[in-house]
């Protein structure tokens, strides 16, 4: 189902506008790619009552991507932007910022 795409993306630079290890991981063991990290610096701070869900990470991801794109002093081929969320109830919940809000999170769960 991926060949076509492995084809086309074979030999050229991919970027992961993120620091995860395990997106690159994933990314690379189920595309056969190399993937180069780099983080994007995008703040994350969309007002999250303007956005769906699934539309706050699709911007996010944009966002992140964009970003990365316009601090590249190299050529790339493909930048893949991406953002987690859990969301409950039309609510949207982020990577918690230490354990305290981490706690509070999963007991709002």
């Amino acid at each position: 189902m991926l060949g076509p795409i492995r084809q086309l993306l074979e030999n050229k630079k991919i970027i992961l506008a993120s620091g995860s290890s395990r997106r690159k991981e994933i990314l690379e063991k189920n595309l056969g790619l190399t993937i180069q990290i780099v983080p994007s610096n995008f703040p994350e701070n969309l007002d999250k009552t303007k956005f769906t869900p699934a539309n706050y990470v699709v911007e996010n991801s944009r966002l992140k991507a964009l970003d990365v794109a316009q601090n590249l002093k190299e050529d790339w081929h493909l930048i893949i932007g991406s953002d987690t969320i859990v969301e409950m109830d039309n609510k949207i919940y982020e990577k918690p910022m230490d354990k305290k809000d981490a706690y509070r999170i999963l007991k709002s769960l």
